[in-house]
């Protein structure tokens, strides 16, 4: 029962992986920085993107080439590089702040904000203090709790170390809780230039940087630009799939230097990941509602050497279902009675670890989120409802009716 007799119920929403952070929090220099270095955008990056294809068109200069590359990538991104350990090197944050005079009853949604390149359990302690905040200041006893990509995993981790004593609704939206490929294949190196059946204009215009570090010599570029970037965050971690997880930990164990950072990697691996089912199930038992949402309809980003599969642009289909059963992109599944399968054959939710409670939605993007109509009806629903229990919200949807969650991230 919510306290504060309002009727409504109070909403917490986890963004992911990308979004601002604070540069020198209570300095003078204090401002927000994004995911790539505004500051930097006037740099000449044509003039580098031509030097890298000439570099790698000449002969044996696969290295050239992944050098100009790395040092266009640290001109734009190198702002968020982690040491060895998973600690920000530059005076990088994201403190959470409450609003506490924003009325609840007018404005029920609350965003939680944390430094995206830390670990889940990181954010998952910074995530109870806001929801212990929250709770006292609308006099609420819970809340639901939608975690967007990346806020999937910190939500996860929250229910892992915190419990679902304040939870009265758990969405997985568009969640990376259970990897995805394209972080696998980045830490176990099996990325590369794969064909593609559309491209993005990012990547397209990423492409001759892409081909100019990896057409010859990949090493000099991953070990120069892509590793130091991403492998020392410990939220890309969380990433990697359970299948990949141990080859891409194996390159770094047994340094000392990196003790710190893999215990942090072993914890959301070991302890959620691999529970996953357990901790929904135990929610699910305290009553807590739960709804996975995840888009399909979507290739594959080009740059894996993975046959091409369903995302929403960015992660896997079958792993943000929690195992789902997804065609090949391109091709459809075998016909059958199963009462989980698509009309279009793509999916066969029967293999999900909640089958009952996961929507898939075609042509979704990673950026857009389900409807605001799909999320007031879970979180609004007196009961746990499931894939057949309204016409107007079956299993498997057509795009969003209206667009609620929207984010870069």
């Amino acid at each position: 029962m919510k306290d504060c007799g309002c009727g409504g119920v109070v909403q917490v929403i986890l963004y992911g992986f990308g979004g601002d952070l604070t540069y020198g929090k209570g300095s003078p220099e204090e401002r927000r920085i994004g995911f790539v270095d505004k500051k930097n955008r006037t740099a000449p990056i044509r003039k580098t993107l031509i030097q890298i294809g000439l570099s790698a068109l000449l002969p044996f200069n696969g290295k050239r080439a992944a050098h100009r590359a790395s040092e266009l990538l640290d001109s734009l991104m190198g702002h968020l590089r982690m040491d060895e350990e998973g600690r920000s090197i530059e005076p990088l944050s994201n403190p959470w702040k409450l609003d506490s005079a924003q009325d609840h009853q007018l404005r029920p949604q609350y965003q939680f904000d944390y430094d995206w390149r830390i670990g889940p359990f990181e954010a998952a302690t910074q995530l109870n203090a806001f929801i212990e905040a929250l709770c006292e200041s609308t006099d609420h006893t819970k809340i639901a709790l939608t975690g967007f990509s990346e806020g999937s995993a910190v939500a996860m981790a929250y229910l892992k170390e915190y419990g679902s004593a304040r939870l009265e609704t758990l969405i997985l939206a568009n969640g990376a809780w259970q990897g995805l490929t394209l972080a696998g294949e980045l830490l176990t190196r099996r990325i590369g230039m794969a064909g593609a059946r559309h491209t993005s204009f990012l990547l397209e215009l990423l492409r001759p940087l892409v081909w100019g570090a990896m057409k010859y010599k990949i090493g000099p570029f991953y070990e120069q630009a892509l590793l130091p970037l991403f492998a020392h965050m410990p939220a890309f971690w969380a990433f990697v799939p359970p299948d990949d997880y141990a080859q891409a930990r194996a390159r770094f164990a047994g340094q000392e230097k990196y003790e710190k950072l893999l215990a942090k990697a072993d914890k959301y691996h070991d302890e959620v990941q691999l529970k996953a089912e357990e901790l929904l199930r135990q929610a699910r038992a305290n009553s807590v509602k739960i709804a996975i949402v995840c888009g399909y309809g979507h290739p594959s980003i080009p740059v894996t050497k993975a046959k091409t599969y369903h995302t929403d642009t960015l992660i896997d289909t079958a792993r943000a279902s929690g195992g789902a059963a997804v065609a090949r992109y391109g091709r459809k599944l075998s016909r059958s009675d199963s009462p989980y399968l698509s009309q279009d054959r793509i999916i066969d939710a029967a293999t999900c670890m909640f089958p009952d409670y996961t929507w898939f939605i075609r042509g979704m993007r990673h950026e857009d989120g389900p409807s605001e109509a799909l999320r007031k009806w879970v979180i609004e629903s007196a009961g746990q409802v499931t894939v057949f229990d309204d016409t107007r919200f079956p299993q498997f949807m057509q795009l969003c009716p209206t667009k609620a969650i929207t984010s870069a991230r």
